[in-house]
């Protein structure tokens, strides 16, 4: 059996990081809540910004942001299991209830479980911040849609409009008609 790096019982330093939400401008409307759309002819076209309204509410200006903030706890190792991968022997420790962390996790110091932690914390900002951008790009892509069906539904009611006016007008001159006639 290969030894270990901790013992059971052993109270070591886990490294991780915790999500601590904030409210930051919009990287869309620049908080002006409204963005502005120049079609393929020139013309501009005001919508409501998409990066900080919801299916629920208007654009507000914000978007919560999530930072990564490093963090190191005191835990006690309550089991060890190893197994051989392809990269050789990894160890996983469990902590409390179960098995909570791998060795690289783990230190035997505060401050080097917090040095880890700032890296773990930063590889998973840098994941967040690939993903924020791809959806940030996506998301442009739907002012585009947006704005024309918005303007094909605009269109489509005036036509709607003008057809109703003019059955109004019709409804009027009947009712003229039969009041001249005194019906």
């Amino acid at each position: 059996m290969t030894a270990t790096k901790y013992k059971m019982g052993d109270c070591v330093w886990a490294a991780s990081y915790r999500r601590q939400a904030q409210q930051v401008q919009c990287p869309t409307c620049f908080g002006k809540r409204e963005v502005t759309l120049i079609l393929g002819d020139g013309t501009p076209v005001i919508l409501p910004c998409g990066g900080c309204s919801t299916l629920i509410s208007e654009p507000c200006g914000t978007i919560t942001e999530h930072i990564l903030k490093p963090r190191a706890d005191p835990v006690t190792v309550t089991s060890i299991r190893t197994e051989q991968g392809p990269d050789g022997t990894v160890t996983h420790y469990g902590i409390g209830g179960g098995w909570g962390h791998d060795e690289d996790r783990l230190h035997a110091t505060e401050e080097a479980a917090l040095q880890a932690a700032q890296c773990i914390a930063e590889k998973a900002q840098a994941e967040e911040n690939t993903r924020a951008a791809y959806i940030k790009a996506k998301q442009e892509k739907s002012y585009a849609w947006n704005a024309a069906y918005h303007l094909r539904e605009a269109k489509k009611c005036l036509r709607e409009a003008g057809r109703h006016k003019n059955l109004a007008v019709i409804c009027k001159d009947r009712v003229r008609v039969k009041v001249e006639k005194g019906d």
